[in-house]
């Protein structure tokens, strides 16, 4: 039986398995009133610093952005700057507590 097209990827080195990063987990990261806040953030924040192989595009941040700042989706929307602030976590000695 031939292989299948991606173990023959594989075998050449050429596929990389990563995990995206769902927006709910973006949400739950930011979001301080979420039930699942406390470990959230902690997932975030080891694929960002490559512990594990995880990737955050740029639909998932736009749309947490517009789930964190919409009243319709959870019980105290931030401010834009405010997710902005949350979400930079390089620089987050720069974000200031509600």
């Amino acid at each position: 039986m031939p292989p299948r097209p991606d173990q023959a990827l594989e075998a050449r080195g050429a596929v990389r398995t990563v995990i995206l990063l769902d927006t709910n987990v973006l949400v739950y990261a930011i979001n301080e009133d979420s039930p699942q806040h406390p470990k959230a953030p902690a997932a975030v924040t080891v694929a960002l610093e490559g512990a594990i192989p995880g990737v955050l595009v740029p639909q998932v941040l736009l749309e947490a952005f517009a789930v964190l700042t919409d009243r319709r989706s959870v019980k105290q929307p931030l401010a834009p700057s405010e997710v902005t602030c949350r979400a930079s976590w390089v620089e987050k000695s720069r974000c200031r507590t509600r």
